[in-house]
């Protein structure tokens, strides 16, 4: 298995590309909504993103952060990117971003300019809006996780106006005309499209029922047998396959991606024990399954 094997996965109505390898690299793109989630090595893929959402500050999550921001400046890519983080990482992340400009200056203490780089901490309650198109808006919701340090995991939700019931089979004039003397006539349609976990502890999951009913979850599953306990895995900030297992009745959503598997279960040998894990669990859950890795 190549550690750059980059995995291409149709997920309901969107597309994820991307790679993740527990401990050495995560970095997973949502294309049609240019989102990169976390940006543990630069992809073509996350370089057209301009929004990324960086989870945590352990290495393999966040270490490509700068290129991502050099390769799209050096490209003359706009908008500028915006790096959506936990608070606790506002800091450390400006330290190395102006080490960073000073080692490109070839100088020290040069001072880097306030709009350099856009960080963004994301405090839980929080959210970070963007127009996807001329009538519909996202919202990034940051929500607090369970991990060995402060950890956030995000879902996206898009808002739609949609047109009352009772207004349906209005004709378009009418409708004009409706709007035009400021009627009520639209409510908006919200919908979690993703929910995406990082790296968490199942308990971490279970207590937002937002991931529990998004319409893609995109959930860590570090551990898939029994090298490795459900006991210790837990205590070192991950999820266990079995702990998946054990609540598979409380996921609502439509589509599962499993994601940063360890790098013990190279190439098939992931894909089997995944199958050995949910012998018994109704097809209603299994089918929905899919897993950020590749085959070979």
């Amino acid at each position: 298995m190549s550690f750059h094997e980059i995995t291409t996965l149709k997920v309901g109505r969107w597309t994820l590309t991307g790679l993740s390898i527990g401990g050495t690299h995560t970095t997973i793109v949502v294309n049609e909504l240019k989102i990169c989630f976390d940006i543990g090595v630069l992809t073509n893929e996350s370089t057209h993103c301009d929004k990324v959402l960086i989870s945590h500050g352990h290495i393999d999550h966040c270490q490509s952060y700068f290129k991502h921001y050099r390769c799209r400046k050096l490209q003359k890519m706009f908008p500028a990117p915006v790096y959506l983080i936990p608070p606790v990482m506002e800091k450390p992340m400006r330290d190395s971003a102006r080490a960073q400009f000073n080692m490109e200056k070839g100088m020290i203490n040069i001072p880097m300019p306030k709009d350099f780089i856009q960080l963004v901490p994301l405090r839980a309650g929080d959210h970070y809006a963007f127009n996807r198109c001329s009538h519909s808006v996202c919202k990034i919701y940051s929500y607090p996780m369970t991990h060995r340090i402060p950890a956030s995991g995000y879902i996206v939700v898009s808002e739609v106006p949609k047109l009352r019931e009772e207004y349906l089979d209005n004709l378009g004039h009418e409708i004009k005309e409706l709007k035009e003397s400021g009627a009520d006539i639209f409510y908006t349609k919200r919908v979690i499209e993703i929910a995406y976990t990082g790296d968490t502890t199942i308990e971490g999951v279970l207590r937002q029922p937002d991931f529990l009913n998004a319409e893609i979850l995109i959930i860590e599953c570090t551990i898939l047998d029994d090298q490795l306990d459900r006991k210790e895995t837990t205590k070192r900030g991950h999820i266990h396959i079995q702990d998946i297992v054990e609540h598979y009745n409380l996921f609502a959503n439509k589509h599962i991606v499993l994601f940063h598997l360890s790098p013990r279960y190279a190439g098939s040998i992931a894909f089997e024990l995944i199958d050995k894990a949910f012998e018994g669990l109704p097809s209603e859950f299994t089918g929905k399954v899919q897993v950020l890795w590749p085959k070979t």
